[in-house]
């Protein structure tokens, strides 16, 4: 039997070894397939922890993202993008949090939450550089992240032309898919329209053209012209999903 002063000896070393917990925050980026994941993570003394997520339709989750770790003297943001989820589907998530290099359960997870997926719509996503590096470093491509419902309408996400250490970068504002070609208007943070035709060659050869808006400003995605376009990737991938 532990008497007064072992006890008290025990809770002191618990004190101090401290204990982590996770906060769950809403989730957010929330689309048909994919959402992004929040939370914060901390410990009731500084010191390492380890992180994660679990997920799931039910409160029994069954899916957890990959563990990670940070040293913590206060409470930090954490994310973490989830993909493959059913479109139109509710999903339930928690942060659970436990002190680093213990095999053991999580010292606390979060309360539950849960987002509800969006119907169905077209993706387009990836990336598409043409590369150089005999003489001097060059790079030239673009990037994108784009979503939009089934017909086009509501689009979002975000999209970048760039050469060099010259980037362009702003807000998806349209987006039209034929084929395996698509058009991504953006707007950049100068309030220019800019337009993004891509074109989908298969796991290799995907190219590009970027130009300015027609009249200079995008009511809506022009109709993108037959490719392969100008500028044809030797780095990196495009996709194309265009839902019915």
């Amino acid at each position: 039997m532990m008497g007064k002063h072992g006890a008290a000896l025990l809770g002191a070393a618990l004190a101090l070894a401290g204990c982590g917990y996770g906060v769950t925050s809403p989730a957010s980026s929330v689309r048909d397939t994919t959402a992004q994941l929040n939370g914060f993570a901390d410990r009731t003394e500084p010191g390492g922890i380890e992180w994660w997520f679990e997920y799931g339709q039910t409160t029994d989750y069954g899916s957890t993202t990959r563990v990670d770790n940070y040293h913590v003297t206060g409470p930090i943001p954490v994310a973490f993008k989830v993909k493959d989820l059913a479109p139109e589907t509710t999903y339930h998530y928690r942060l659970c949090v436990r002190d680093f290099e213990d095999d053991g359960p999580a010292d606390s997870c979060g309360g539950d939450r849960t987002f509800v997926t969006r119907p169905a719509g077209d993706h387009v996503s990836g990336l598409i550089e043409i590369s150089s590096l005999f003489t001097q470093p060059f790079h030239f491509g673009i990037q994108v992240d784009a979503f939009s419902d089934a017909d086009g309408a509501n689009a979002t996400g975000g999209a970048q032309a760039y050469a060099d250490d010259f980037v362009v970068e702003g807000a998806v504002i349209c987006m039209r898919i034929v084929g395996n070609r698509a058009a991504i208007g953006y707007r950049t943070a100068e309030d220019a329209d800019e337009v993004i035709y891509v074109y989908d060659n298969g796991s290799s050869g995907d190219s590009f053209d970027v130009e300015g808006a027609p009249g200079g400003t995008l009511t809506q995605c022009p109709q993108p012209p037959p490719g392969p376009y100008a500028n044809v990737s030797n780095f990196g991938n495009i996709q194309l999903i265009d839902t019915p």
